[in-house]
């Protein structure tokens, strides 16, 4: 759907998630293990990585039991981080866990706006009634393209974005509203408050309150604008009245 270079932020619709969900579903089980203890119960690293493996088909099989075919939208976003720098790290062969090493919660707000704008652009096209974050894991990599999984464990969940199927011709479409939402730097909070309207379907009040206050933001901050053009072309409508003389 999307591919901003300038961001580096790509989104496709596909509903086979597994290939593109790979380093995220194995951070989130190393996690898991980590939290039950079983991260350093293994005696090798192999014992490890097969406990790894097994979780994450698990995951995948969960996902395949909840949603079926259903379409979800895989959104990438890469970016350079200036240094990392972990508590602690311990190497398991096919990847390095360590804690604390960035600050993810920055890093995902980087992508925050452009994620609601693309949000957003396939509302406009799609018959969308909730959006359902899945999973949305931070995962950093060296320079030789080994994943490291860095953790700071607090409440929260991990979050990616389900929505319903899109007719072909919507694509394009959606790559050009994303254009314009992604730029428009002055009605972030309105579209804040669309994203929310659809991010809420567990909360019917709360979604439609939001819905509510963006309409009534977006009248007020566009409003003026129009009036103004408005009353430009009836001047100028009038003036040529009194120039023809009739």
């Amino acid at each position: 759907l999307i591919d901003d270079s300038v961001v580096g932020l790509r989104a496709i619709l596909t509903s086979q998630p597994d290939a593109h969900a790979f380093e995220g579903d194995r951070s989130l089980h190393v996690a898991g293990l980590m939290l039950r203890a079983l991260f350093n119960s293994e005696s090798t690293d192999s014992q490890f990585k097969q406990r790894v493996a097994s979780a994450v088909e698990e995951l995948r099989a969960e996902r395949q039991n909840e949603f079926g075919s259903a379409p979800f939208l895989i959104v990438t976003a890469e970016g350079q981080v200036p240094t990392l720098n972990p508590t602690h790290e311990r190497n398991a062969e096919d990847f390095i866990v360590c804690f604390d090493g960035a600050d993810k919660v920055a890093i995902r707000a980087r992508f925050h706006d452009k994620l609601t704008a693309l949000l957003n652009s396939i509302a406009s096209e799609a018959e969308i009634v909730g959006i359902r974050r899945v999973a949305e894991p931070v995962v950093f990599f060296q320079e030789d393209g080994k994943p490291v999984y860095s953790y700071t464990f607090s409440a929260g969940d991990a979050n990616a974005y389900v929505s319903k199927p899109l007719a072909d011709e919507s694509v394009q479409a959606i790559g050009e509203t994303y254009s314009l939402l992604s730029a428009d730097a002055p009605l972030q909070r309105v579209q804040r408050l669309i994203r929310s309207s659809f991010e809420t379907d567990d909360d019917p009040l709360r979604s439609f309150l939001a819905g509510w206050a963006d309409f009534e933001i977006f009248v007020n901050k566009t409003f003026g604008i129009y009036e103004a053009l408005f009353l430009v072309a009836e001047i100028k409508w009038a003036k040529h009245i009194m120039a023809d003389g009739t």
